[in-house]
């Protein structure tokens, strides 16, 4: 990005890139004027399409083209630097866990006691029924159906965190699905801006948090964690042992004594 901006902005004046500021988050016209978002929108708040026509095309700034064109890139090439550099690796790891074989850490996690995988199903559970509800009962609002709002992000999560995580764990940097998320709702609701955002955040977030699951535990399997605690630290109900209240983690002990007491 450092050498790529710089060379499309004054170099080459890449869609005419000069005439609208180097960095900004918003949008403009063809002439560098600030787009007036509230003439092509109508009150239901879907893209009037008579009067995008007739207002002009949206120009980004350069910086959000280029951040836009080398997502889609980096969505391809993480999906095809895991299988080429890491697929071998994953396949032994995956035989060697069949067969039984386990390293020190994961022989010394089992003396924990296991999380139930009924905890994960319901959680999933609420999470879907509380998305049906919000599209039945506030469907003008968010513009979406129901197919569209609970059964692509799924389909998106269960395979996405995957490769995503190994990024993230060689190289601390998390490429996101916003891009294609934003992509993917744009082609099957056009005009529909509410319907876009509450996708990529169905889209983005649930990926993240995923992702962010996934490193709790594997801090808490290399520090020797109860599982359990594990979860009840990591929870979305609990967010707020992340922003430092040591009382979500005294919560987070007393929930697990009271679990392993009863079994």
């Amino acid at each position: 990005m450092y050498v790529v901006i710089p060379i499309s902005y004054w170099g080459f004046n890449v869609y005419n890139a000069k005439n609208i500021p180097l960095y900004s988050s918003d949008l403009f016209t063809a002439q560098g004027q600030e787009y007036n978002i509230s003439l092509i929108v109508n009150k239901q708040f879907n893209l009037d399409l008579a009067e995008y026509e007739k207002q002009g095309k949206i120009y980004l700034s350069l910086f959000f083209t280029l951040t836009y064109e080398f997502g889609f890139a980096t969505i391809a090439s993480t999906l095809t630097h895991v299988a080429l550099f890491y697929g071998r690796e994953i396949y032994q790891r995956y035989r060697a866990s069949s067969e039984g074989k386990v390293d020190v850490h994961t022989r010394l996690m089992r003396r924990y006691k296991d999380i139930p995988s009924w905890w994960f199903y319901l959680l999933l559970f609420v999470t879907i029924l509380v998305s049906l509800a919000l599209c039945i009962f506030l469907k003008n609002q968010v513009q979406i159906c129901l197919i569209g709002n609970s059964s692509l992000p799924l389909c998106l999560l269960s395979h996405s965190p995957f490769p995503i995580s190994i990024i993230t764990a060689t190289t601390n940097q998390t490429p996101g699905l916003s891009i294609i998320t934003e992509y993917i709702m744009g082609v099957l609701y056009p005009g529909r801006p509410i319907a876009n955002v509450c996708f990529k955040t169905y889209g983005y977030m649930s990926m993240t948090q995923a992702i962010s699951f996934l490193s709790d535990f594997k801090l808490g399997h290399y520090m020797k964690i109860p599982p359990p605690v594990i979860v009840f630290s990591s929870v979305p109900w609990n967010y707020n042992c992340r922003n430092g209240y040591p009382e979500c983690s005294m919560v987070a002990v007393g929930f697990y004594r009271r679990y392993m007491s009863s079994g």
